[in-house]
């Protein structure tokens, strides 16, 4: 480990909430790890089922807060770290026993600020999750970094911690700091870990309404009016309208132009055609084309009512002498939509 140093190298951080039923697994293969100069510390952001009973019981560093959300819980962990690598873990998640080793191999260089690498469905049991690690390993096959999960702690320090502020999108917002301080952010295939994927679809419409609600703030701090998926709109908008016109036919016709426009694009056509050949699973690689427009719907109407404090959330990142985001900008935005965020 040139350019480390000997002694404690990587701090775990694990931020948890109400994860009693997970959080076992997750601390064992942690502390299964082959990389041994590390600590692992878990900040209960506030559990009430029981999780910091489980995690009492186990050999790692217990801090306790009132729940304050996700960002706030990372940066106490920060606080709380004693090594120069600090490394991100989820509550419902499961690591390679390699994980560590093969991240902190990248600090010895010493621009590198980050490192990530490729996570997987913990959980592909029926066909909504089996769908799901067609994509994420899709996802990863050709993946271009540009956010990690393990960091210099000198990285975090300059760039001042996690965005309180924001609720969704702040790992992503810390990848962005992070490179602008002169820093590199490196893929590392091997460093997988395999996530609690939502098995439902009550529960995965939950998660991804909560998402399109709550990544409107981190645009906001970006620059950019997040435009909701248009197809989507259509789909939705074409419900009401055939209820209530439903001579005029509206709804089939509306959904026949999501179907054109954003579901049967060429480049959706082409996604499956890779995923086919990275995963040899047509079936789930086709069906994950009717997942990813639950997902789009549920995002999209999570995104509008998101949209409605858009003003409280510009306000609340706008620099005094900034100004809102321009027509030929929000004009992009609707033909991005259109066209490729099907």
């Amino acid at each position: 480990m040139t350019g480390l140093g000997r002694g404690l190298v990587v701090s775990v951080v694990v931020p948890v909430y109400n994860n009693a039923g997970t959080i076992g697994e997750c601390l064992d293969s942690l502390l299964s790890q082959s990389f041994e100069e590390k600590e692992i510390i878990v900040v209960d952001d506030g559990s009430t089922d029981g999780t910091r009973d489980i995690v009492m019981g186990l050999p790692v560093k217990l801090v306790a807060t009132d729940h304050r959300g996700r960002s706030h819980a990372r940066n106490v962990g920060i606080r709380e770290a004693k090594g120069r690598i600090v490394g991100f873990a989820e509550g419902d998640a499961v690591y390679d026993l390699g994980f560590l080793a093969r991240s902190v191999a990248h600090f010895a260089k010493d621009d590198v600020g980050g490192v990530i690498g490729p996570y997987f469905v913990k959980n592909p049991r029926n066909f909504l999750t089996k769908c799901k690690d067609v994509e994420r390993r899709v996802h990863f096959s050709d993946y271009k970094p540009f956010t990690g999960w393990v960091y210099r702690k000198d990285a975090l320090e300059r760039i001042g911690y996690f965005d309180e502020r924001l609720d969704c999108g702040e790992d992503v917002d810390v990848g962005i700091r992070v490179r602008m301080a002169g820093f590199r952010i490196v893929y590392e295939p091997q460093a997988r870990w395999w996530h609690e994927e939502p098995a439902s679809w009550s529960e995965l419409v939950r998660r991804q309404f909560w998402y399109g609600r709550e990544i409107v703030p981190f645009h906001a701090k970006q620059g950019n009016l997040p435009i909701p998926s248009i197809p989507a709109i259509l789909f939705l908008a074409s419900i009401p309208v055939g209820i209530v016109f439903p001579s005029l036919s509206l709804a089939p016709v509306l959904l026949f132009v999501y179907v054109l426009v954003g579901g049967v694009t060429v480049r959706r056509l082409r996604w499956v055609r890779k995923a086919v050949g990275v995963t040899g699973d047509v079936g789930h690689s086709l069906g994950y084309l009717f997942v990813h427009f639950v997902i789009k719907v549920a995002q999209t109407v999570g995104m509008v009512v998101g949209l409605s404090g858009w003003r409280r959330a510009r306000a609340l990142f706008r620099a005094p002498e900034e100004r809102p985001s321009s027509a030929s900008k929000i004009v992009r935005g609707v033909v991005y939509s259109i066209l490729y965020d099907a």
